[in-house]
């Protein structure tokens, strides 16, 4: 499940297993009554919900971390391998799939267009050595909260500065670091 894409029928057999198991039912039994709707069982459970997963998201969820692990540079000898033989010159986002890719590989090929829609990755190029007192996004936001234009032009490049700029800084800020 983690190292290819299920196909969505598989998904949506495996998702009414799930389905029946939970309210009871078997071939042999009439309908079950099925006190809640079971989009509501799949939220969280701080959500009011169950925290039951839909098969066909957990299954891209799992090939798009593998994929943010690409980008992010984590290391760990199956990053390695596949680096090696499938990024040794590209960048992530323009590698073509080929005959030969393995599927692994070709799912995570899949799910690239997830990670370029939806997650804020951005590795800005810096001018000077990042160690040298910047090493956090939180480095270059001021007290008040907002983007420290100075600092930022300090470090980074005016083109890298405008697409720096375009990004929110959230209110509840999190762990971040140095990508």
């Amino acid at each position: 499940m983690q190292t290819m894409r299920i196909p969505a029928f598989i998904c949506s057999k495996l998702d009414a297993r799930i389905r029946s198991f939970w309210w009871g039912s078997s071939s042999e039994s009439r309908k079950p009554l099925c006190l809640k709707a079971w989009d509501s069982l799949y939220k969280p459970k701080s959500y009011g919900g169950l925290g039951f997963r839909k098969i066909d998201e957990f299954n891209r969820a799992l090939l798009v971390k593998w994929g943010w692990s690409i980008l992010t540079n984590v290391n760990s000898l199956c990053l390695s391998v596949l680096r090696s033989r499938y990024i040794q010159y590209d960048r992530f986002f323009d590698i073509p799939k080929k005959i030969g890719d393995s599927p692994f590989w070709k799912a995570i090929l899949d799910i690239r267009n997830l990670l370029a829609n939806r997650a804020c990755y951005f590795k800005p190029t810096p001018i000077v050595e990042p160690n040298r007192g910047c090493n956090r996004v939180k480095d270059f936001i001021s007290h008040l909260g907002s983007w420290d234009v100075q600092k930022l032009f300090a470090y980074f490049t005016p083109t890298d500065v405008t697409s720096i700029l375009k990004i929110t800084i959230p209110l509840n800020p999190k762990l971040d670091y140095w990508v």
